[in-house]
């Protein structure tokens, strides 16, 4: 697999005004969303993630996650796919759930920490409860 290989997309057609806010809303969560000429930027392009950018050409909303995006880019597809109420589409072309189940199976790996963070962000998954440690000292 090459780094611009598509894994997953997501569509949907006749996006109206308020699916696009309600996409930028959840994404705003845990990412930084600009709407820019074309659709919308997310995160930071930085040297280990690249800006993720999301096609809004006339009412169509697009989404195409590539290897090099990874998990990240994946975890966003789901947050698209589930506010939008349509499939994530892998690179056989079959319709999967926007879960974490679909994100697992197309990473084909387990989830980073990072990783879950983001889904517990977006809500992709369930927030893990965390132990602290609390002392008083006397």
């Amino acid at each position: 697999m090459t780094a611009m290989q598509v894994v997953a997309t997501v569509t949907n057609e006749g996006t109206t005004a308020e699916q696009v806010e309600a996409v930028v809303q959840r994404l705003g969560r845990a990412l930084c969303v600009q709407k820019v000429a074309g659709g919308l930027a997310v995160g930071v392009s930085d040297g280990d993630q690249p800006l993720l950018t999301v096609q809004a050409v006339g009412e169509a909303l697009t989404f195409s996650v590539r290897n090099r995006h990874g998990e990240i880019g994946l975890w966003v597809a789901a947050a698209i796919a589930a506010t939008l109420g349509q499939p994530v589409v892998d690179m056989s072309g079959q319709a999967l759930p926007a879960t974490s189940a679909t994100v697992s199976q197309i990473l084909g790996r387990s989830f980073s920490e990072e990783g879950k963070d983001l889904a517990e962000k977006l809500g992709l998954i369930l927030p893990r409860i965390r132990s602290a440690v609390n002392s008083i000292k006397f």
